[in-house]
C-alpha cells in the first residue's frame, strides 16, 4: 500500500489547481495536511476491511477457457490434457460478506466442479471452503467458511454509485496486508457480452483480482470484481475422424480458437446486483431468473416458437418476430437477449422491442416469469437438497453436503444451512449421494423423526439435528 499511495498522491497534486511553485507557504501547510488526511483515510480502510478480504483457491479438473469448440471437441482436448496433469489449481479473490462465514467470490475460482476449496484469511490461516450457489450469468460463487473469530464482513453500499466517484479495489499481496488501488467510477452501468448491468471502474485488474471488493470513501462495497468475456465468432468443427492423440490435438485447437474476448476496461456487478444475488445463493445455491417465453435463432434473434401459457404469448409476440430491444438497450442475438432477461427478477415488467414481418417496429410490455431452475440437487427429502462432497485426500475422505435448503421445509425448520456435511441419517452413514438417496427413499413420511448427524464448517464437532 505504501508504494501506491504516494503515486496516487503525486498524480492528485499534479491535477490540484492550487499546486503552483509559487504557492503562498501557508497553502503548502493546508495541501500537506489534506495529503496527510487522505493517507490516513487509506489506511483506515486497509485496517478496517483488509481481514474480510481473503485469497481463494481451487483445485479443478483441467477445463479450456480461452479455446471454444463443440461439446465433443472440448471433452476430446480436455481428456488429453488430462493425461499430463488431471488437475489444475486456480487462484482468485474473495471477501467475507456474512457474519456467519460467507465469502463472496467468482464462479471461475470456486464453482461447481472444483474437488477442493481454500479460503485464505490475512494472518489467520487457510480455512476449507464449501461452496453453497454460483450464478453463471454474473459469474460469482457463494462459499461457507464459517464464523471467522476478529473478522467484520464488508457491506454492501446503497444504491448506485454517481460517475466520478473515488472507487478503492482491496486486493490480497503476497504480504500480509492487502493492497488498496485507487481509481473512480466511469459508468455506474454498462452492457457488454449477455449482461448489462456492469459497473465500471478506472482501477485496473492484475491476474488474480477476480472476487475482489470496490470500495467507496467509506469502505462499503461498491462491486465485485469480475473478469467479463463476450463471445464474437463462431466454434469451428472438429475433425471427422479425429482420435485424441498428440499429433491431431494442435490441429483440434486451431479450428476452435478463440472466439470470445476479454472486456477492454475493469467490470465489476455492482451491490444493487450483488444483494438480490446474495439473497438467492443463501436460500437456494441458484439465482431466481426472468423468462419471456420465447425460443429464439441465434442471430439475429427472430423468434422461432412461442412458448404457450407464458408472459410472451399471453404479450402476443409471435413467431417469426424479430426481437431488436429490452427497456430501450438494443440486441442483436439470442445469447444477449436471453442475458438481459435473465439478469432481472420474476415479476419484473419489460419493454420487449419487436419488428413483425411487414410491420414498423414497436414494444410491448411483458411481466416476466420465472425460468425453470435446473437443479444441481441429486435428491430431495424434506427440502433438503444435496450434493457429492470430492474426495479431499485427506481422512475425513468424500462424502454428502448440503446444498440447498428449501424455504419452510422441514429442513429449514430444524436449522440444516448450506454447506452442512451430512455424516448420518437415522444412525446410517451417508458416504454418497447414491446411499443418501438409498436412506431417504425409504424413510417414513412426513410427521415423522429422524435424527441427521452434520458437520458444520468452523465447528470441530458434529451436531445432532432432529428433521421432522
Amino acid at each position: 500500500m505504501a508504494s501506491r499511495l504516494p503515486a496516487a498522491a503525486l498524480l492528485l497534486a499534479a491535477a490540484a489547481p492550487g499546486l503552483a511553485q509559487d504557492a503562498a507557504p501557508q497553502e503548502d501547510a493546508q495541501r500537506r495536511s489534506a495529503f496527510e488526511d487522505l493517507d490516513r483515510a487509506a489506511r483506515a480502510i486497509v485496517e478496517r476491511c483488509g481481514p474480510a478480504v481473503v485469497r481463494v483457491e481451487a483445485d479443478r479438473p483441467v477445463t479450456l477457457r480461452a479455446v471454444a469448440a463443440t461439446v465433443e471437441a472440448r471433452r476430446l482436448i480436455e481428456a488429453s490434457l488430462r493425461r499430463v496433469c488431471a488437475q489444475e489449481s486456480v487462484t482468485g479473490t474473495g471477501f467475507l460478506v456474512d457474519d456467519a462465514g460467507l465469502v463472496l467470490t467468482t464462479a471461475a475460482a470456486a464453482g461447481s466442479g472444483a474437488s477442493a476449496i481454500r479460503v485464505g484469511f490475512p494472518g489467520r490461516g487457510v480455512r476449507e471452503g464449501t461452496l453453497v450457489g454460483e450464478d453463471a450469468l454474473s459469474g460469482v460463487a457463494l462459499v461457507r467458511v464459517g464464523p471467522v473469530e476478529g473478522v467484520r464482513a464488508l457491506r454492501l453500499a446503497e444504491g448506485p454509485p454517481a460517475a466520478g466517484a473515488l472507487a478503492l479495489l482491496l486486493a490480497p499481496s503476497p504480504l500480509e496486508a492487502p493492497v488498496l488501488h485507487l481509481g473512480f467510477v466511469t459508468e455506474p452501468r454498462r452492457a457488454f457480452g449477455a449482461y448489462d448491468a456492469y459497473l465500471v471502474s478506472s482501477v485496473t485488474l492484475d491476474p488474480g483480482h477476480a472476487g475482489a471488493p470496490l470500495l467507496d470513501a467509506r469502505g462499503s462495497v461498491l462491486g465485485v470484481a469480475v473478469a467479463a468475456r463476450e463471445v464474437v465468432g463462431v466454434p469451428g468443427r472438429a475433425p471427422s475422424s479425429f482420435q485424441p492423440a498428440a499429433q491431431n490435438l494442435q490441429e483440434l485447437v486451431d479450428r476452435t480458437r478463440r472466439i470470445e474476448r476479454a472486456a477492454p476496461f475493469s467490470t465489476f456487478v455492482p451491490a444493487e446486483e450483488l444483494r438480490r444475488i446474495l439473497a438467492d445463493l443463501r436460500e437456494r445455491g441458484a439465482v431466481r431468473r426472468g423468462m419471456v417465453g420465447v425460443l429464439l435463432a441465434s442471430a439475429p434473434p427472430v423468434v422461432e416458437e412461442v412458448l404457450p401459457l407464458t408472459p410472451a404469448a399471453a404479450a402476443g409476440i409471435a413467431k417469426g418476430d424479430l426481437v431488436t430491444s429490452v427497456d430501450g438497450v438494443p440486441v442483436d442475438s439470442a445469447a444477449r437477449f436471453g442475458g438481459f432477461v435473465q439478469r432481472r427478477a420474476p415479476g419484473t415488467l419489460v419493454r420487449v422491442g419487436i419488428r413483425s414481418p411487414g410491420s414498423a417496429e414497436r414494444e410491448v410490455e411483458v411481466r416476466l416469469a420465472e425460468l425453470p431452475f435446473a437443479s444441481r440437487r441429486p435428491a430431495l427429502f424434506r427440502g433438503l437438497g444435496v450434493q457429492e462432497r470430492p474426495h479431499l485426500g485427506d481422512r475425513r475422505g468424500g462424502g454428502v453436503v448440503v446444498s440447498s435448503v428449501d424455504e419452510g421445509s422441514p429442513a429449514a425448520a430444524a436449522g440444516l444451512l448450506p454447506g452442512d456435511r451430512i455424516l448420518s441419517i437415522g444412525g446410517e452413514s451417508v458416504p454418497s449421494v447414491d446411499a443418501y438417496v438409498s436412506l431417504t427413499a425409504g424413510r417414513p413420511g412426513e410427521g415423522d423423526q429422524v435424527q441427521v448427524r452434520v458437520l458444520r464448517p468452523g465447528e470441530p464437532e458434529p451436531r445432532t439435528i432432529l428433521l421432522k
